[in-house]
């Protein structure tokens, strides 16, 4: 199955684990959703962008994120992370091209739906923040665009829906979005 035009579904559930126990890695419809998603907004465009990706693990059904031992709130059972390797370009430059793509909107967007204050999501005991900004008057503009600046200061992982967000931090968190 196609997922865009450069990903098969396959690519994100093959598991030399999964087959050596006999453990099938297949998605349900959840699972399948959320592989799109990461696919879609994630994955395609940093091929688009940097060529070639490859994915070393995606999906993680229960048993083999158990067999593996893999933590029990992994983002790969609910088909919401890849590991991958670019090799055209360094982890370094790769994340810094992916943090450069968030932009003042995204974060205003952000700051509705998680219903805050810019320096709500701002995590202060950062060097950066001491260094430069702690003690400075800055109206909500002014600290949007510092997060823009320094990404670093961003306070993640921040779980989104379509209308809600939460800081993921405890985990326990991210449960408020369904409720």
């Amino acid at each position: 199955m196609k997922i865009t035009k450069n990903f098969h579904l396959k690519e994100l559930i093959i598991s030399s684990t999964a087959e050596r126990l006999g453990i099938e890695n297949k998605p349900n419809g959840e699972q399948l959703v959320s592989l799109s998603i990461l696919t879609q907004a994630i994955l395609q465009p940093i091929r688009d962008e940097f060529g070639v990706v490859s994915i070393s693990s995606g999906l993680r059904v229960p048993d083999l994120n158990k067999a593996i031992g893999g933590s029990k709130d992994s983002s790969h059972c609910k088909g919401e992370a890849a590991d991958f390797e670019c090799y055209s370009v360094s982890n370094y430059d790769l994340c810094s091209w992916i943090i450069a793509k968030l932009k003042f909107d995204d974060i205003e967007l952000l700051l509705v739906k998680l219903n805050a204050k810019p320096i709500d999501i701002v995590r202060t005991k950062e060097d950066i923040w001491k260094e430069n900004f702690k003690g400075k008057e800055m109206n909500d503009d002014e600290i949007i665009n510092v997060l823009v600046e320094n990404p670093k200061l961003m306070e993640r992982p921040i779980v989104t829906t379509k209308t809600k967000a939460v800081i993921g931090r405890p985990p326990e968190n991210v449960l408020e979005l369904f409720n």
